[in-house]
């Protein structure tokens, strides 16, 4: 069923996407993201990051580690893991970045849909992100923007949401999900909404 299809037999009215693999995809060496981690991840737990090492083997699902291991080390050892996870993914996303390309779909709901309100919930870096959504006049079409740089813990961890994204008092059945990952669908069954899978650059 298209996003389209799916918008029109549900009475929705608030949209949060994902960005990468999602609204944009970022053209990125994930492989290099382990070696860039390695010694300062290894150097704080070595054990932790073993067992991820070995978690990986027939994962289905790269982002969902990805998250998973950040979200462990954050919950283990504080500030201390987390400064060094956020600097890392920064200058990641910022100096390896070599392109990207556009759910044209997408873009062209969050552009010209006035019937929804929309966030946007990345587990990217606030750097990396905003130029691109600058770029294609799409800031003001949020009303909420959560990145990597703005929580402690990732999806599937609900802290985005229920820090940033949820209004106080309002109807759980008004908000969708939007994304490609099985952490966003966690995210969404944690936060007790509704998930719809975009399958675009899939």
């Amino acid at each position: 069923m298209t996003l389209s299809d799916y918008l029109d037999q549900q009475n929705k009215k608030h949209l949060i996407l994902d960005f990468d693999n999602t609204l944009f995809r970022l053209e990125l060496p994930w492989e290099n993201w382990d070696k860039r981690m390695r010694f300062d991840l290894i150097e704080l737990d070595a054990n932790l990051y073993h067992d991820y090492e070995r978690s990986r083997v027939g994962l289905t699902d790269f982002v969902m580690g990805l998250s998973q291991i950040q979200n462990e080390y954050v919950s283990r050892y504080g500030q201390k893991a987390l400064k060094i996870i956020r600097e890392n993914n920064e200058q990641f996303e910022t100096l390896e970045l070599t392109g990207f390309s556009l759910n044209k779909e997408l873009y062209k709901l969050v552009k010209e849909n006035h019937k929804y309100s929309y966030s946007l919930w990345s587990s990217n870096t606030r750097k990396a992100i905003m130029p691109i959504l600058e770029l294609h006049d799409l800031v003001d079409r949020f009303t909420t923007i959560v990145t990597r740089s703005d929580v402690d813990l990732l999806k599937p961890d609900t802290e985005g949401f229920d820090k940033y994204i949820y209004t106080y008092g309002s109807n759980l059945n008004d908000y969708l999900m939007i994304g490609d990952s099985d952490s966003d669908m966690g995210a969404a069954t944690n936060a007790g909404i509704d998930f719809y899978r975009e399958t675009f650059f899939r």
